[in-house]
């Protein structure tokens, strides 16, 4: 018999244990973290808190597989836990399991009553399944429960834009802005519902806050674009600018972003993905695939997709990372960029293809065609060439000060982080330039380039010449995509739903005096404007 100091000893040692593996974790020693994660799993192999801060060392360490293994092990022994039983779903989405995540979430709904942060829980995954009806419907639910908890509030509102009820996601954040004054991240989503006028915004309101001290780090950056959205509504250019800029300089303030290291990526990439690797494998159209849509943020790849997405064979996943997290798996050399970069060429192209096409499959969608709109797998083409060479890839393409402050005036809930000044946006707008021009000589014809100032000037030969590309027979549907009733979560959630309009071709003219550093940084690079 065990008596119960001797299990306390126990259980005091595991703590222990566990708060020195958690520090190492902490510390980014994670080779020594691995070594004593071994230790603790061979003395107390069923505990699950200690089996799930292994399973957050594996996720850290890019072992998707290992990381999901250990969370099932604690779901094992602790079934009843839902706080391990979420994370166990959020693992599953990691290892692309969609279809095994979208059934236990339906099962969940039947067993969690009253519970608003489970509802909200179960919004979330919803949401990173791409499932925004199925999220708006659960998050209601959690709504409906706890009306004044300003945490579901902001998710509802989000929820709501997603699937286009604009009005309502505008008196959700007018709630959430009277209950919690220094929520700052309902400020800007409120202003980019609609187009501010003379008569109805907000200015001096977001004025006023401005004078007064911020309780939180970004709220600043967040009133400063909300402020800037609306003057420029206004037509207020000057007035626009100054708070973009004011923005921005906070939000890079607060960033340990080094430019050099993406450039580095995409320069590497360049090298690695030469003319003989990449002509290992030739385009298969015989079959269907996915069709890609890629390109900078705010280049147009939200139109493209929209006008893919109103076809009647068509269905788009919006933006998802089933590639990069299939990558992460396959190349098995943990989340340093560089790392799985140097392992990509020499990994097993045809699993990757495979875990690609099983994870995008397992979201449950029914259409014929597939859109994966991503921008950033611009990053990947080669890799989508070489496992997937069914795939059609379109490539959105804008002018690059249009682009450029487009992405300036943009502040994104994440990634992107080369936005906030005119000498990174340059830098980096230089690599992503030359690493188009690369794939442009080593892949000819692989894939579409789709000019937005075309498709905006000629909506119906442009969006014929897409659906071509993609195999497919004209729908006239795509060319009232506005309205589509579909889900988007994208920065531009609201202008989808407007039919094309030329009004942001060249608009950085408007701005010409205040944008000269960043046009003359990209002629010093060697950027054609």
């Amino acid at each position: 018999m065990i008596s119960g100091g001797t299990m306390q000893a126990e259980s005091d040692q595991l703590n222990r244990g566990m708060a020195d593996l958690q520090q190492l974790i902490k510390q980014k020693k994670l080779l020594q973290a691995r070594q004593l994660d071994d230790e603790l799993l061979r003395r107390w192999p069923t505990a699950p808190p200690l089996l799930m801060l292994s399973a957050r060392l594996y996720q850290i360490l890019g072992d998707f597989d290992q990381m999901l293994d250990l969370a099932l092990r604690a779901e094992a022994i602790d079934p009843k836990n839902l706080s391990i039983t979420f994370l166990v779903l959020e693992y599953r989405i990691y290892c692309g399991q969609f279809e095994k995540v979208l059934k236990t979430l339906k099962k969940l709904q039947s067993r969690i009553g009253e519970d608003a942060n489970a509802w909200r829980q179960i919004s979330q995954l919803y949401t990173s399944c791409g499932k925004h009806q199925e999220a708006v419907e659960t998050i209601e639910r959690a709504y409906n429960i706890a009306e004044q908890d300003t945490n579901l509030l902001f998710n509802y509102g989000s929820s709501l834009i997603a699937v286009g009820r604009m009005d309502e996601a505008e008196q959700c954040l007018e709630k959430l802005i009277q209950l919690s004054p220094h929520d700052y991240p309902a400020y800007m989503n409120r202003a980019s519902l609609r187009k501010q006028t003379e008569q109805s915004n907000h200015i001096e309101e977001l004025r006023k806050i401005l004078t007064q001290p911020f309780k939180h780090h970004g709220g600043e950056a967040q009133i400063c674009y909300a402020l800037g959205k609306e003057y420029e509504d206004l037509q207020r250019s000057e007035e626009a600018f100054s708070h973009y800029q004011r923005g921005a300089a906070n939000r890079r303030n607060l960033l340990s972003y080094r430019v050099e290291a993406d450039i580095q990526v995409m320069d590497r990439i360049i090298e690695l993905f030469d003319d003989t690797l990449l002509s290992t494998t030739q385009a298969d159209f015989s079959s269907l695939g996915p069709i890609f849509v890629m390109g900078l943020p705010r280049s147009g790849t939200t139109l493209v997709d929209r006008i893919l997405a109103s076809h009647a064979n068509i269905e788009s996943l919006g933006e998802i990372n089933d590639f990069a997290l299939a990558l992460v798996r396959t190349a098995r050399a943990g989340t340093d960029k560089h790392k799985i970069l140097e392992a990509a060429p020499n990994m097993d192209l045809k699993l990757l293809g495979e875990r690609y096409r099983e994870s995008t499959k397992g979201r449950g969608c029914a259409a014929q065609f597939l859109v994966d709109k991503t921008p950033l797998n611009y990053l990947y083409l080669g890799l989508i060439h070489l496992s997937l060479p069914m795939a059609r890839i379109i490539y959105v393409r804008r002018n690059a000060m249009d682009v450029c402050f487009a992405m300036y005036k943009t502040l994104f809930l994440m990634g992107y982080p080369f936005s906030y000044s005119f000498e990174d946006l340059a830098q980096y707008y230089a690599a992503f330039d030359r690493l188009m021009k690369h794939w442009h000589r080593v892949l000819p014809d692989r894939f579409l380039t789709v000019d937005y100032e075309n498709l905006v000037a000629e909506q119906e030969q442009v969006s014929r010449q897409i659906l071509d590309y993609s195999g497919l027979d004209w729908d006239a549907n795509c060319l009232d995509f506005h309205t589509n009733q579909s889900a988007s979560a994208t920065a531009s959630a609201a202008q989808v739903r407007q039919p094309i309009y030329r009004s942001s071709l060249d608009r950085w003219k408007l701005y010409e005096t205040q944008l000269e550093p960043l046009r003359t940084q990209l002629l010093e690079l060697g950027v054609s404007l």
